[in-house]
């Protein structure tokens, strides 16, 4: 069975198949080449930009008021008590992985 448009729900055939990744949720989905250029505000794809956002993120992503070219916020809460310094270990390994931490100080 071929798969459909996550846009226009369309049967899509190999030849216009185009692979995107959804900016909130991070899954592949399909989606029709001419899908990529609708007009249509709510559904409109920032591919100049390479963003794209599925229906389900699109719609919590509005619905939040937030801008649809920002991306998503990727960074991690890292609590740590006052006069501790956070584990050496976790920011050694964070850094590795490329993994940026936002630092809050607990109370």
């Amino acid at each position: 069975m071929p798969e459909s448009c996550k846009r226009c729900q369309g049967a899509i055939t190999e030849p216009t198949l185009v692979r995107v990744s959804c900016w909130g949720c991070r899954q592949g989905y399909a989606v029709h080449e001419k899908c990529l250029h609708m007009e249509e505000p709510e559904k409109r794809l920032f591919v100049e930009k390479k963003i794209w956002w599925c229906p389900p993120c699109l719609k919590s992503r509005t619905k939040r008021g937030l801008k649809l070219e920002d991306p998503p916020e990727m960074g991690v809460n890292f609590y740590y008590a006052s006069g501790s310094s956070p584990c050496r270990a976790v920011l050694m390994l964070a850094k590795a992985l490329g993994i940026q931490f936002n630092h809050i100080e607990l109370n």
